[in-house]
């Protein structure tokens, strides 16, 4: 799942993604992996890999470094779309 940063910015708005995970798990939710990345980082990594040797991100199923990823690969990551609570 991809935050805004915003949405991890107050202890309201980090309670409101711990009840939702607690909602998830009581409905047999197996896992979940958060991201808190604005597109600028992301865009910038495609442009200086050298400077983001250690970005991770969760591609359909598995986690990948994201300047590993095919450009194609990479867009699709950054135009997920983002929770801003």
């Amino acid at each position: 799942m991809r935050l805004a940063k915003g949405a991890v910015a107050t202890k309201e708005n980090r309670q409101r993604i711990i009840d939702m995970m607690k909602v998830l798990f009581r409905n047999y939710g197996q896992q979940i992996q958060f991201n808190v990345v604005d597109d600028k980082v992301y865009k910038d990594a495609m442009k200086n890999p050298e400077k983001y040797k250690d970005l991770m991100v969760r591609v359909s199923g598995y986690s990948a470094l994201f300047t590993a990823l095919a450009p194609d690969c990479q867009m699709d990551v950054i135009n997920r779309i983002e929770l801003d609570i």
